[in-house]
């Protein structure tokens, strides 16, 4: 099974597990929101899979990407 989860590097704790990459990354879209960028900033998105982890998203990339999704929310409202 294959999950995808947001670690916060900082506190060494897991911030949540989700069922896929599009959740995740909407949570990590909320909290820029709710928070601002400096709130995500620590953030890892990892897939996991078994004992697999790959790294699909960190830091400034993140931040970045929740811009971007900021920005395309705005848009088709």
């Amino acid at each position: 099974m294959t999950s995808f989860e947001l670690f916060d590097v900082d506190s060494g704790n897991l911030v949540g597990s989700y069922s896929s990459e599009e959740e995740a990354r909407a949570i990590a879209l909320r909290a820029c929101q709710s928070h601002g960028q400096d709130s995500i900033q620590a953030l890892l998105l990892c897939r996991v899979r078994g004992d697999d982890i790959q790294l699909i998203a960190e830091g400034d990339e993140l931040v970045q990407d929740a811009i971007a999704g900021q920005a395309v929310s705005s848009a088709t409202r």
